[in-house]
């Protein structure tokens, strides 16, 4: 199972120096990456590839800390501890934090708490939702012992790492690389170092042309070579997914997870109705093998029964299943014979097995009451006991009428 999840393309959304980027990683292809760049607004494409959102610096902050403990539950709870003493832990983000081992020393470990920061991604809602969220950051290859500076959505940002891991990234105040944002990279690195946390600075690693600075000012500055690269591009390690999921994240996996089971409950519909319809149909065939059984015993014992009463008996027994003189259509039909309903309009008309109510309007009263007393009067309708009122007369002379027929059979 889990070389088949290795084996499956990647969608990452990653967030390039102006824009966002979307890349596609294929193993069937040796895996190299094909990226869509220029995107406003950060969404995936559709398709079953895995989805990973890369959070921008700007989204997160970063916390090395030293802490005595080396368990990974330990080392959870004291970065959980440290955030809620600085007030930055965030409640209502479904999980607002992480944090990563650098390295353990003397009964102590160096860990990196990485925290959500308030601010919102413009995410596409009609996109697909991430299945996994990772550190921008994380997902470069940093050389070791430098700091490195590129351009990430328009602002400038710095990480440096050690060992193989990210220690520190952070968003810089000044939009230039000029002397006063080298000041500020210089400045965390040397704290940083003095705290043992990092190893001295071998030199500054500038990603991407977009960058405007002048190396030799930096180097002044610094005293450290400065180099400029094209920034990496990004890459997935299942390690490096974080456990940070913030609310607009689980919103969109929710709306997802909503949309398959309602998927599924519209399939099991499906079968469900299909199995209606098939015992429908099953249940409508031997209903009308009965009913044809029915007619076939009646017209044997029809000429031979002695006894008059006793086949009427068993005919109304089973009329309302097979005398076609008890169907709607025929009743509608008898009606329609009276002589004095050319002129009515009937716009109601219901049926069940003990009564008949019909609604209609006539052009004049007099022409109502007559095909009232016609219906009551009908020999074809006889087997029924008919009540009616007055008809109601409207403003242009019609009169509408109501009539009820209780079979007299039936006693309710």
């Amino acid at each position: 199972m889990k070389s088949s999840v290795k084996a499956a393309p990647v969608q990452i959304l990653f967030p390039g120096a102006e824009a966002w980027e979307l890349w596609i990683f294929d193993p069937a292809e040796g895996g190299a990456g094909s990226c869509q760049a220029g995107l406003e607004t950060p969404a995936f494409r559709s398709g079953g590839e895995r989805r990973v959102l890369a959070l921008p610096v700007a989204s997160t902050y970063a916390i090395p800390l030293w802490v005595m403990a080396s368990h990974p539950d330990e080392l959870r709870g004291a970065a959980d501890l440290h955030l809620e003493k600085d007030g930055l832990k965030r409640e209502e983000e479904p999980e607002g934090f992480d944090f990563e081992q650098i390295l353990a020393r003397e009964g102590r470990s160096l860990i990196r708490v990485d925290g959500l920061a308030p601010l919102v991604l413009p995410f596409d809602g009609a996109s697909a939702a991430p299945d996994s969220v990772c550190l921008a950051p994380n997902l470069l290859r940093h050389a070791d012992d430098h700091i490195v500076i590129w351009r990430e959505l328009g602002r400038l940002v710095t990480a440096m790492s050690r060992g193989g891991k990210l220690v520190y990234h952070n968003v810089l105040a000044s939009s230039l690389l000029d002397a006063r944002a080298v000041e500020e990279v210089v400045r965390w690195a040397k704290q940083f170092q003095f705290q043992g946390m990092v190893n001295p600075c071998q030199g500054i690693i500038v990603w991407g042309d977009d960058v405007e600075t002048d190396p030799s000012l930096v180097e002044q500055g610094t005293g450290l070579p400065v180099i400029r690269q094209a920034r990496p591009a990004p890459f997935f390690n299942p390690e490096k997914v974080s456990a940070i999921r913030p609310r607009f994240v689980a919103e969109i996996q929710a709306r997802a997870a909503r949309k398959r089971r309602i998927s599924r409950w519209l399939g099991a519909a499906a079968v469900l109705a299909g199995g209606a319809v098939v015992a429908y149909v099953v249940a409508m065939a031997l209903a009308l093998q009965n009913q044809k059984q029915w007619r076939d015993r009646i017209a044997v014992l029809s000429p031979a029964a002695a006894d008059i009463e006793q086949v009427q008996q068993r005919w109304e027994e089973v009329a309302a299943a097979v005398d076609p003189d008890q169907s709607p259509l025929e009743i509608m039909l008898r009606i329609r014979q009276i002589p004095d309903s050319g002129g009515i309009t009937l716009v109601r008309f219901e049926r069940n097995a003990e009564r008949i109510a019909i609604k209609g309007r006539a052009a004049s009263p007099p022409e109502a009451l007559k095909f009232l007393g016609a219906i009551s009067k009908s020999e074809g309708l006889s087997g029924l006991d008919w009540t009616y009122t007055q008809p109601v007369i409207a403003e242009d002379g019609t009169a509408t009428f109501e009539i009820e027929g209780i079979t007299k059979s039936f006693d309710p």
